[in-house]
């Protein structure tokens, strides 16, 4: 099927790069967020998840809009610090 090539000489377990098989562990650093904001409703929710089934229809459907609202807050203030910054670095087209 496919011709293996070996070579007729032994390698020493010394000579091989072993470090090439070696990966680094990726990790994902978390974004920079005030220690307050990991504990909302939204944040934990979002992490651990929650059940339809045993919260009920109800108050799942209450935390769900209660993270969507906190979610929304966050955005716009995330929207209000960053045209914030733009205008006072001069991006704001204002009159310089």
């Amino acid at each position: 099927m496919f011709p293996l090539s070996v070579s007729g000489t032994a390698v020493n377990a010394l000579d091989i790069d072993w470090s090439v098989l070696r990966t680094e562990p990726q990790t994902t650093k978390p974004a920079p967020t005030s220690a307050l904001k990991r504990f909302t409703a939204a944040s934990i929710f979002s992490r651990i998840g929650i059940s339809r089934q045993f919260a009920g229809e109800k108050l799942f459907r209450h935390i769900t809009n209660l993270c969507q609202r906190q979610l929304e807050e966050e955005l716009d203030e995330k929207e209000g610090s960053s045209a914030t910054q733009g205008i006072e670095q001069g991006e704001g087209g204002g009159i310089e």
